[in-house]
């Protein structure tokens, strides 16, 4: 018969026991890397208590050599040969004098994401390893994460949207990835793309959210295909004294989709096939079709000018409005006035050249400055990104259209997720350099004056160009 593992009395006088109960629940590499006290000389205790000195990355590694990595964290099944390793290693070489310091990661998430849900995954990670996970939604995270990972502190783990990715990454702020093929094969690709910068992975994809043409089934049985047969049925409802469609259209969140289906683009690709800055496509033939057809929306009265966010929700809850543009953040208020809604892409400038909506990914990013590395990876990739982890967070806070392949698959028996992937395997992904950020500011100004009149198409696109090339 075999006799079941238990610890010696020796190891449960040892003031590293608490330590070991952690690292039974560890993988032998991540027990050697974060628990026990590698890579130094020390007062071994061996039952003689003779004061011999080991070194446990030596002894561990051999002895993990032999028995193999094993699987990674995930349900709790540690072979006894682990746990013993994991055993002699305390037994043998963790010394009196050094209290080894138990991991906890630290985690932080915006305030509107699902941060009760991630802190019930991350209390699960903790019964399956003994590693602690504290979430926190600090107010102004990305300033406060900027500085704090600036200064070598800060979360072990940040998640936020991609579009910051190349920023951080090029500041040092973040911890390049190597995910498993496995994890790859079960995320869509346009999400990995998205945290792709310099040709490495930055973030691991849990969300995707993005624009699309929300409509009011009462009022447009069937949403038009074409910009074309949008302003054709403006006409229609005009004697009902409504109209087709408003949106916040001096946004280039909402209005470059319109402009980037006939061909805008906002940097072209280099050779490697990251974006390039000193190249832009903003005022090319597509983008100018595009910013046309904004302009004749207002000029023939299809849409009132300088409107804002907040006049289009109202009109669209009154039923003044039969479709707007925005994202699944706007699907609860229109259920609120008890609208029966779908989902469309954005009606195409040019039949066949569908409208490419902006597409934000909400991802998990390790921190350079993180000294658990290792246990985060194991809790993004074996705890987080597991569908039975997503839905917990999609019970907190709906995620809208997961990353997850086989999460998704549940989901699209949903209508509205369902027409929301289609708009983002047809969009793209905000891009994800630095100098992004000229591109809204210079963009939303040509929008203005194309909407008010001040400027002609081509030359408000030429002077957003020539802004977004202006080294700052």
């Amino acid at each position: 018969m075999t006799r079941p593992l238990v610890p010696s009395r020796l190891a449960e006088r040892s003031p590293a026991w608490p330590v070991l109960q952690t690292a039974l629940r560890l993988t032998p590499q991540l027990f050697v890397k974060h628990i026990a006290p590698t890579g130094r000389n020390v007062s071994g205790l061996s039952p003689r208590g003779d004061g011999d000195a080991c070194r446990i990355d030596r002894h561990a590694h051999r002895l993990t050599g032999r028995l193999g990595s094993g699987p990674a964290l995930g349900p709790l099944r540690v072979s006894a040969a682990k746990a013993l390793l994991a055993l002699i290693a305390v037994q043998l070489c963790v010394p009196l004098a050094v209290q080894a310091e138990t991991p906890r990661l630290l985690v932080w998430i915006n305030g509107d994401k699902a941060y009760n849900g991630l802190q019930k995954v991350g209390n699960a990670f903790e019964k399956v390893s003994g590693v602690k996970v504290v979430v926190e939604h600090p107010v102004d995270a990305t300033d406060k994460f900027q500085q704090a990972a600036g200064a070598g502190k800060g979360p072990d783990i940040f998640c936020w949207p991609h579009d910051r990715v190349g920023e951080w990454a090029k500041a040092g702020l973040l911890t390049p990835l190597r995910p498993s093929a496995r994890l790859k094969a079960e995320v869509e690709d346009q999400a990995w793309s998205a945290f792709t910068y310099r040709g490495r992975l930055w973030g691991y994809p849990i969300a995707i959210e993005t624009t699309g043409l929300i409509y009011n089934k009462a009022l447009v049985p069937h949403p038009p295909a074409t910009w074309a047969e949008l302003m054709a049925l403006d006409r229609q409802l005009a004697p009902q004294g409504r109209h087709a469609i408003l949106w916040d259209y001096n946004k280039s969140f909402f209005s470059w989709p319109i402009l980037a289906g006939p061909g805008g683009r906002i940097f072209e690709r280099d050779a490697q096939g990251d974006f390039d800055p000193r190249r832009v496509g903003v005022n090319n033939a597509g983008a100018l079709a595009g910013a046309e057809v904004i302009e004749r929306l207002i000029k023939d009265g299809h849409m009132p000018r300088g409107a804002r966010y907040a006049e289009m929700e109202s009109a669209f809850a009154r039923g003044e409005i039969g479709m707007m543009i925005s994202g699944p953040w706007a699907w609860d208020n229109a259920r609120r006035a008890r609208i029966d809604i779908g989902v469309a892409p954005i009606p195409a400038v040019v039949a066949g050249k569908p409208s490419k909506s902006f597409v934000g990914v909400l991802g998990c990013m390790i921190a350079a400055p993180s000294r658990y590395k290792d246990i985060a990876k194991e809790f993004i990739e074996n705890h987080l990104m597991r569908p039975e982890a997503l839905k917990v967070l999609d019970a907190d806070v709906p995620l809208g259209v997961p990353a997850n392949k086989a999460f998704y698959n549940e989901l699209s028996v949903n209508p509205l997720i369902k027409a929301s992937m289609i708009n983002a395997r047809n969009g793209e992904p905000i891009p994800n350099i630095p100098e992004v950020g000229r591109f809204w500011t210079a963009m939303d100004a040509a929008l203005e004056a194309i909407t008010n009149g001040l400027q002609a198409p081509k030359d408000a696109l030429d002077g957003a160009a020539a802004r977004m090339l202006l080294k700052p």
